[in-house]
C-alpha cells in the first residue's frame, strides 16, 4: 500500500480530494490530511508518504514553503499542487522546487486525478526497484516482436500478461506516435540535434508508458490501457488526455509537433496487431487533417474510401498536355490533384503518395522532352523522392508541386520571351479596370495564369509588387481627380472602389505623404 498526505486549509476541499477517487483502487491507504504547512511538516516528520498533495495559500506555513522543506529532506519527494489559483508565478515556483504536477481544482476531475496518481505510482515502483524498469524493457520487446511476426511463446504471452496486469476491468489502447517534420531535418544543419531529441523523446516515452514498440526511428507505438467504464465519451476524454500527456513530454525534450493516432479499445493482447493497424492507419490522417494533432480510428474510418484511379490518370493527362503546350494552367490542374473532390469521403493516405510518384514521373519526363537538366531550371533545388517522401500534408505537397511546375514553366516562358507580354497584359488589365476592387485572384484569371507564378514574374520584370502597383495606379488615378476641386473625397474613394474613404485617405497618405486634403490644398496653392 502506498501512502498520501493531502494539505488544505478548507475541510471541503480536503473531503473532495478524500473521496474524488477509489484510493484503495489506485493502492493507496486511505488519505491522511493537514490543514497548514506546519501541520504537514510534522506528520511528514512522523511517517513516510509516497506522495503529498497541498495547496499553495495557507495559514502558518503556505505550500510553497512546505515543498521546500520537504525537498530539504528528500529531493526524490512526489509533490502535485492543486490550487485554486491559476497565477504564474506560483506555478513557475512550484515548477522550479521540482513538484510532479499543477492542477487546478475548478477544471480537476476524477478521471485525471487518478490518471495522475496512477502514473506517479509507476515511477514510484519503478525508483524503487530497478528491476521494474528491466521488466518494462522486456515487455516492449516481446510487443514489438508480436507487431513483427503476429506470434510469440506462451511464455512470452504469460510474461507480457504479468508485466503490463492486462486483467478484467480494463481494455487495451494502442497510439501511434510519430515525430513531425522529422524528414525534413534530415537535410538541415541542425539534423544531429534533431536526432538526439528524438532519441531523448523515445527514452522519454520508454520511462512513462506502459509499454512501447519502436517501430522507426521517428514512429513508436505505445500500448496503455484505461478502465472500461463502458462510456464512449469518457474513453474519448481519457484518451485524448492521455495523447496529450505525450505531447507534452514530447516538447519537454524539445520537440514542438508530434501526430498521435489512436486506436479502438481491446481487452486482449491477442488483438495487438490490430490495434496497432488501426493507430497507424489514424495516425496516416494526418496528410489530410493536419500535424500535432489526436487522430481517432473510430472517428476516420467509415469515411475513408478508395480514390478513383481512372479520374486521376485522365487528370495527369490533361497535366502532361498542358505542359506540353507551356500552359500555366497545369498549376491550377496540380492543385485540383490535392482536392478530395475524388471521393466522398477523405483521401486515403496512399493517394497522396501516389500522387506524389506520378507527379515526379511527369516531372522528370518533361525534362527529359525538352533536353533540359534539373540543375539548368531548378539552379541548387533538387528533385529527389526523399525530399518529396519528407513531405507530410496534403496542402505542403500542392504547394511543392505547384513551385516546381511554376519553375519549370517559367523557364520557357523566359526561353520564349513571352514573360515581357505577360506583364503587359497585366498592366493593360489594372489600366481598364482601375475603378474596379482588383484581386490577384482576378488578374490571375484575366491573364489565365497560377497566383504564385503571376506575382514572382510580374516582380522579376517590373521589380514592383503586383498588388503595390495595382494600389499605385489607383493613387495616380486619384491624384489625377484631386485636380478637380470640385470632387469631394467620397466620390473620388467611390469611384476608385475603395472600401472607405478613411481607408482611401489611409493609402494616399502612405503613398505620397499627406491626406488628399493635403494634397488638394497643394494643387490650388500652385
Amino acid at each position: 500500500m502506498h501512502h498520501i498526505l493531502i494539505v488544505d486549509d478548507e475541510f471541503a476541499a480536503r473531503e473532495t480530494l478524500k473521496c474524488i477517487i477509489d484510493w484503495e483502487k489506485a493502492g493507496f491507504a486511505p488519505p491522511v490530511c493537514a490543514r497548514n504547512g506546519k501541520q504537514a511538516l510534522e506528520l511528514y516528520s512522523q511517517t513516510p508518504f509516497d506522495i503529498v498533495m497541498t495547496d499553495i495559500e495557507m495559514p502558518v506555513m503556505n505550500g510553497l514553503e512546505l515543498i521546500e522543506e520537504i525537498k530539504k529532506r528528500n529531493h526524490t519527494q512526489k509533490i502535485v499542487v492543486v490550487s485554486c489559483h491559476e497565477k504564474f508565478e506560483y506555478a513557475r515556483r512550484a515548477m522550479q522546487l521540482g513538484i510532479e504536477d499543477y492542477l487546478i481544482k475548478d477544471l480537476i476531475n476524477s478521471e485525471e486525478l487518478y490518471f495522475q496518481i496512477v502514473n506517479m505510482t509507476a515511477q514510484m515502483n519503478e525508483d524503487l526497484d530497478n528491476q521494474a524498469q528491466a521488466q518494462k524493457e522486456k515487455a516492449n520487446r516481446i510487443v514489438e516482436r508480436m507487431l513483427a511476426y503476429g506470434t510469440v511463446t506462451e511464455e512470452e504471452r504469460a510474461a507480457l500478461n504479468s508485466l503490463l496486469k492486462v486483467e478484467h476491468g480494463y481494455l487495451l489502447v494502442g497510439l501511434n506516435v510519430v515525430v513531425d517534420s522529422y524528414g525534413k531535418h534530415r537535410y538541415a544543419d541542425d539534423r544531429e540535434e534533431w536526432g538526439r531529441k528524438v532519441d531523448r523523446f523515445r527514452s522519454a516515452l520508454e520511462a512513462k508508458t506502459m509499454a512501447l514498440a519502436a517501430i522507426t526511428h521517428d514512429s513508436f507505438f505505445v500500448l496503455t490501457k484505461l478502465v472500461d467504464d463502458f462510456s464512449l465519451l469518457n474513453f474519448y476524454t481519457n484518451v485524448i488526455q492521455y495523447a496529450n500527456r505525450i505531447r507534452k513530454l514530447a516538447k519537454s525534450v524539445g520537440i514542438p509537433s508530434v501526430s498521435i493516432g489512436i486506436s479502438n479499445q481491446s481487452p486482449s493482447l491477442d488483438d495487438l496487431r490490430t490495434l496497432h493497424h488501426q493507430a497507424e492507419r489514424a495516425c496516416s490522417m494526418r496528410v489530410v487533417l493536419g500535424l500535432n494533432k489526436n487522430i481517432i480510428y473510430n472517428a476516420i474510418d467509415t469515411s475513408c474510401k478508395a480514390f478513383d484511379k481512372e479520374l486521376l490518370e485522365q487528370r495527369m493527362r490533361d497535366l502532361k498536355v498542358l505542359l506540353n503546350d507551356n500552359d500555366l494552367e497545369a498549376l491550377q490542374q496540380v492543385e485540383k490533384l490535392y482536392i478530395p473532390d475524388l471521393m466522398d469521403g477523405f483521401m486515403e493516405a496512399n493517394y497522396f503518395r501516389y500522387v506524389n510518384n506520378r507527379l515526379y514521373g511527369v516531372a522528370m519526363e518533361y525534362l527529359y522532352q525538352n533536353n533540359l537538366s534539373v540543375g539548368e531550371v531548378l539552379e541548387n533545388d533538387q528533385i529527389s523522392l526523399e525530399r518529396i517522401e519528407a513531405l507530410e500534408t496534403a496542402s505542403e505537397m500542392s504547394g511543392y508541386f505547384s513551385r516546381l511546375f511554376g519553375e519549370l514553366l517559367r523557364h520557357e516562358a523566359e526561353t520564349a520571351g513571352t514573360q515581357g507580354d505577360l506583364t503587359e497584359r497585366v498592366k493593360r488589365y489594372v489600366e481598364q479596370n482601375y475603378d474596379k476592387e482588383i484581386t490577384l485572384s482576378d488578374i490571375a484569371d484575366t491573364v489565365h495564369v497560377h497566383k504564385g507564378y503571376l506575382c514572382r514574374a510580374f516582380k522579376e520584370k517590373t521589380g514592383e509588387n503586383l498588388m503595390q502597383y495595382v494600389v499605385a495606379k489607383k493613387i495616380e488615378k486619384a491624384k489625377e481627380m484631386l485636380e478637380d476641386q470640385s470632387l469631394k473625397l467620397y466620390e473620388i474613394s467611390n469611384a476608385l472602389s475603395f472600401a472607405t474613404p478613411q481607408y482611401f485617405s489611409m493609402v494616399f497618405k502612405k503613398q505620397t505623404g499627406m491626406t488628399p486634403n493635403e494634397y488638394k490644398k497643394s494643387l490650388a496653392a500652385k
